[in-house]
């Protein structure tokens, strides 16, 4: 598999495990969890710079909170690679019972070992 399309799998199974969390269905936290560095930050699309164990707070308080939540991600668009690094931008979308519920760009840089991509760091735009 070319490094596009890995990228693109790793940036849609990581948003189906979320939607699995907030719907209830992932048994084990232990799944999203490895997919991050732990030297891992972001921006939320508020602005506020997060750390990676605010984030985990965040996500496992929101487990089995969202029954109905669809979690949806397109336009996955590779901008550059450098050093086992690829800066990518693609388009979130939560729909619930056929609603949007919001909208985000989110920009990521991933990083790469022989085994498999971290997330290191995402931005997120409100749209």
């Amino acid at each position: 598999m070319d490094i596009k399309a890995t990228i693109q799998q790793e940036i849609e199974t990581l948003h189906v495990l979320f939607q699995e969390w907030f719907n209830g269905s992932l048994p084990e936290f232990y799944d999203i969890q490895k997919r991050f560095r732990g030297d891992f930050k972001m921006i939320n699309p508020n602005g506020k710079i997060v750390s990676q164990e605010e984030v985990v707070t965040l996500i496992k308080n929101g487990r089995g909170k969202n029954q109905d939540i669809v979690i949806s991600v397109d336009q996955v668009t590779l901008v550059e690679s450098f050093n086992n690094h690829h800066l990518v931008y693609y388009r979130e979308t939560q729909v619930e019972e056929d609603k949007i519920l919001n909208q985000r760009l989110s920009t990521a840089l991933l990083y790469q070992t022989q085994e498999r991509l971290f997330w290191k760091f995402v931005q997120e735009t409100w749209l």
